[in-house]
């Protein structure tokens, strides 16, 4: 039998293995080495965030405005003219618990084009649309899988560091020289990791956690060309659709006097993940081989 920490890596690279289950496996992991910061982070991913929580990063998306046309039977664009306000409401928190989310993602497979995501009462009475539609808020698959992939690659990233500081478990049990060593590295969560991605900070408890700067100049380039060419990737419909979305967002990132890093950053791991089922495209390869510069 392996040690619990090997165990837990081995299934964090096995594709059936639920995110939940690797989740209540880490908390396991989590409570023995008495790792409080991961614990927490566990948890909240397991239960859900509630309102009184902040969201980390990897959780907060934009949606694609749409409003029902009950004329037409079909979703219709919900133009919002003024820029600002369009990325300030078209903004999602992603609360929902590990389970509820990758309940989400089976439902797209099954034939569901997207997630609608509806916004409150309350919100409804701040945005008071006054022209017959109801706006809502539209996510592609693809932004969910990437929720969840950052979680899968966190747990990852973390056994990785319990691994390298001899910290492996045997059995359900640690050793009390692991436990030490354990509570001397001070393991937190990086929440500015963009999503599809993750990192594991080990260091003082009060340690720095940045985002690194994209060069925009670059990144425009290499957006002008993705935009002229995405029909030659073949995609299916929901994901140039999606990939449209996305460079239409860090478009008007771009656009902006200061331009959000974290968005962008969450913008470019959706492209990249999209780009990255593109097997076999040289031209993929290419574009991904430049966003991964950046």
């Amino acid at each position: 039998m392996d040690p619990l920490v090997l165990e837990l890596q081995r299934e964090c690279l096995a594709p059936g293995v639920s995110v939940a289950d690797l989740l209540r496996k880490a908390l396991v992991v989590a409570r023995k080495l008495g790792v409080k910061d991961l614990q927490s982070w566990i948890e909240n991913e397991l239960n859900g965030y509630d309102a009184t929580i902040t969201v980390p990063s990897y959780r907060i998306t934009s949606g694609e405005l749409k409003a029902w046309d009950a004329y037409r039977g079909a979703w219709i664009p919900y133009v919002v003219r003024d820029p600002k306000s369009a990325e300030l409401i078209s903004k999602c928190e992603m609360r929902q618990s590990a389970s509820e989310l990758e309940d989400l993602a089976r439902e797209t497979i099954g034939g569901r084009a997207e997630i609608v995501v509806p916004f409150s009462p309350h919100q409804l009475q701040i945005l008071h649309p006054d022209d017959g539609y109801t706006p809502s808020r539209h996510l592609g698959r693809t932004v969910i899988v990437g929720i969840i992939d950052t979680m899968r690659n966190t747990i990852l990233q973390w056994t990785l560091k319990l691994e390298e500081d001899g910290i492996v478990g045997e059995g359900m049990t640690f050793t009390p020289t692991e436990k030490a060593a354990a509570a001397q590295a001070h393991y937190t969560i990086n929440y500015n990791a963009p999503v599809g991605t993750s990192q594991i900070q080990q260091g003082s408890p009060g340690a720095s956690q940045t985002v690194s700067t994209v060069d925009l100049t670059a990144l425009r380039d290499v957006l002008t060309e993705l935009k002229d060419r995405i029909a030659e990737l073949r995609l299916c419909a929901q994901d140039a659709g999606q990939l449209q979305a996305d460079v239409q967002g860090i478009e008007n990132q771009l656009a902006s006097p200061k331009p959000n890093q974290v968005v962008i950053r969450e913008l470019l791991a959706s492209i990249t993940n999209i780009l990255e089922g593109c097997a076999g495209s040289m031209l993929a390869a290419g574009i991904l081989h430049k966003l991964t510069g950046m």
